[in-house]
Parts: C-alpha cells; structure tokens; sequence
C-alpha cells in the first residue's frame, strides 16, 4: 500500500481540480491530455514497482519482519495490485462526477463493497490471508471495471489501454 501512497496517490491528487477546469472551460482534449498523461504516469511508476516487488517480496517481507513472516510476503504484491486498481478506478469517479453521474460511483463502490464480502466468505477460509488478498484484489477489479465502464459510456475517460499494455510489457 505504501508503494500506492507514495507514488500513486501525489501524481492522483493533481487530477480531480485539473481535470473538473478543463471540463468546465470545455476542453476535453485537454481533459484527455490530463487523464493520459497523469495516467501513465502512475503506471509507469507502479507498475514496474509491483512488479519488482513480485520477484523480491520473499526478502523484503524477511528484512522487515522476520523469517517468521516469509509466508505472508506474497500477499504484499497482491493487495499493491489492489489498490492500484482502486486508484485507477478513482480517473472513472472522477469522468462520472463531471458529467453529473455521481451515482454511478456509488454503486461502483457499493458493487465493490458486495464481490468483497462474497469473495471474503467463499476464499478466506480455504486460503486464508492470501484469500483475504485475492478477495480485495477481486473487489477492487471489479470497481475498476464497472467504473471504467460506467465513465467511457458517460463522458471524458480513456478511449485506449495500449499505453497500459505497454507499460505492463516493459515492467515484466
């Protein structure tokens, strides 16, 4: 989660006011210049992050707390995946409160809120804390997927997801 707070959550924090001027003067490429531009810029920054914490969490997890705690390392990069994809999800909040669809946020979340609780009940207690991961992994996708959704129908949201699947093949 730090990973998100620490390069994720600053570059975020410019978009909201930015992107709410741009709409209201009517400028939607310049709403889709900020979206993109902030966008992969989270990307480029999380995704080689989590990635590098895939492959070293085992003695990250050892160096930070202990041998004992070697079991639980994999849950790090999950729950980084996860809120990535919360944050991602906040660019569709946002697209849907410009064009007064702000309810669509709330159902985004409270959709989330349902998988989370459905995905709690059926993973925990077969897989335990890696099932509590995958279960907030789940939640968060399927937020991002209904937002992304929601805002791409309704007004100014990403048209293309190639700079992503550029970004995810460099990182791996």
């Amino acid at each position: 989660y730090m990973i998100i707070q620490v390069f994720v959550n600053p570059i975020w924090a410019l978009y909201p006011n930015s992107a709410a001027e741009l709409h209201n003067r009517g400028d939607s490429a310049g709403v889709d210049r900020l979206l993109h531009t902030i966008g992969y810029g989270i990307l480029l920054l999380s995704v080689p992050a989590i990635a590098g914490m895939w492959a070293l969490c085992e003695p990250i997890m050892v160096v930070v707390a202990g041998p004992a705690f070697r079991d639980a390392a994999y849950v790090m990069p999950v729950i980084a995946l996860a809120y990535l994809l919360l944050m991602l999800a906040s660019f569709g909040d946002v697209a849907l409160g410009l064009v007064y669809r702000q309810h669509l946020a709330t159902v985004s979340i409270t959709l989330a809120v349902a998988v989370n609780c459905v995905l709690n009940i059926l993973l925990i207690p077969r897989f335990g804390i890696m099932g509590a991961a995958f279960s907030t992994l789940g939640a968060f996708l399927v937020q991002f997927l209904f937002s992304t959704m929601m805002a791409a129908r309704s007004g100014p949201f990403w048209r293309s997801f190639s700079g992503f699947y550029r970004i995810s093949a460099a990182s791996i």
